[in-house]
């Protein structure tokens, strides 16, 4: 069931970069950088997405060693937005915490043979390991990280708490 909701919910990131990540609108860039927290250590997973004010926005995967990329990010000032919460499962719980019945989620089966677990995109497999974060940063509204891109190779680095 966790593994079935994990590919659900990359499909329909995937889906949704595909339809209106980039748009297209605007010039674009390329983005590349770390996400720590408390500057202790990478983010081991979830998402980051730059929304300028015309909201063509571009995202990407964060990789559990905390480094992302997103290649078509739009130029200017930026909202950046970070969330890793489709990694808390289902029921919005850890990874391996006990869920209804006694139940720990950590202990399922492995997912079945060819499946493509998220995490394991472009051959590189990650841990995607929840890390708690402040529900701020994962949306426009709240967030408080900002970032102003210029056209061709940028390198933001971000610390979430």
């Amino acid at each position: 069931m966790k593994i079935l909701f994990r590919l659900l919910a990359l499909g329909l990131f995937l889906g949704l970069l595909g339809c209106g990540g980039g748009g297209g609108v605007g010039p674009r860039s390329t983005v590349k950088g770390k996400v720590t927290v408390g500057g202790k250590g990478p983010l081991t997973g979830g998402t980051i997405q730059f929304i300028p004010a015309n909201g063509s926005y571009g995202a990407g995967v964060i990789s559990d060693d905390g480094s992302y990329t997103v290649t078509d990010a739009p130029v200017g000032e930026c909202k950046v937005v970070v969330d890793n919460s489709n990694l808390a499962g289902p029921s919005g719980g850890a990874p391996g915490v006990k869920m209804g019945k006694g139940k720990d989620n950590s202990k399922m089966g492995a997912a079945p043979k060819g499946a493509i677990i998220p995490g394991e995109m472009g051959g590189a497999k990650t841990a995607s390991k929840y890390m708690k974060i402040d529900a701020s940063f994962s949306k426009a509204e709240t967030t408080s990280l900002k970032a102003t891109l210029t056209r061709g190779a940028n390198s933001v680095d971000f610390d979430v708490k």
